[in-house]
């Protein structure tokens, strides 16, 4: 009996090492402000199919909501491509929608892990998944890493990254 009990105290001790982190009130706070880089979209060989420059501006209206604009151009083809975001969280879930100028309605929920925020969405025709985190880089700077995969239409999955300097505000262009 004391085996069992122990058994079934290991089981809820390792089930709450598990638990998700409860989504911190200012979460989105470190992505404030003006971020300039290069978003790249690989296929499964590691080939570059699409670079875009891109520009993200985010603020954070309250501890638990934050609006951003972005500017994407297509490196090989000009496109420009812009797009709002709103970003929100109770405490526990978090959910970031994306409306693009080109029409592109995307909605993304996501989870903290502590470290970095982990956003995903699957429909019939769309899997995603992507880590967002915000750290300081050897050269003092402070930077904005993306990184994660999709799979579209039933193709093959096709990875993604991106990596955002933060701007000072005489920077921002």
């Amino acid at each position: 009996m004391a085996r069992l009990a122990l058994a079934f105290s290991l089981v809820g001790a390792l089930a709450g090492c598990r638990s998700e982190p409860t989504v911190p009130p200012n979460v989105f706070a470190p992505w404030d402000g003006t971020w300039v880089g290069r978003f790249y979209v690989k296929d499964k060989t590691g080939r570059t199919l699409t670079e875009l420059r891109v520009q993200q501006i985010y603020r954070s209206e309250s501890p638990r909501l934050q609006r951003g604009q972005f500017r994407e151009v297509d490196v090989a083809t000009g496109v420009v491509t812009t797009a709002t975001a709103t970003n929100s969280h109770d405490g526990r879930s978090m959910r970031c929608e994306v409306t693009k100028s080109n029409g592109e309605h995307v909605v993304h929920t996501g989870r903290w892990t502590g470290e970095a925020i982990e956003w995903s969405r699957s429909t019939p025709k769309v899997r995603e998944f992507f880590s967002e985190r915000v750290s300081q880089g050897e050269d003092g700077a402070t930077y904005y890493d993306i990184r994660g995969w999709g799979e579209y239409d039933g193709g093959d999955r096709l990875t993604f990254e991106g990596r955002y300097r933060q701007q000072a505000p005489a920077e921002v262009q």
